[in-house]
């Protein structure tokens, strides 16, 4: 999923949240403590971040299991 601008893509940060939970439910890992508006301030401001640290303009996030652990990646698209 790549965003540029989160705030004004909510079903792409919507799409991304709804692969993490079930990603997560998969994995059997507790999801209590995961809230739509603090994963949406999250991916904003990561993406903001990025935007500014690596001078792009998308970033790339996957939903990925590493070792049962289910991880958000965020990556730089040039």
């Amino acid at each position: 999923m790549t965003c540029s601008q989160p705030e004004s893509e909510p079903d792409k940060v919507e799409q991304l949240y709804e692969a993490l939970v079930s990603a997560k439910q998969s994995a059997g890992e507790d999801i209590g403590k995961l809230s739509r508006a603090s994963f949406n301030e999250f991916v904003r401001k990561k993406t903001k971040d990025l935007q500014k640290q690596q001078n792009c303009h998308d970033v790339e996030y996957v939903v990925e299991t590493i070792d049962g652990q289910v991880k958000l990646k965020a990556l730089v698209k040039a």
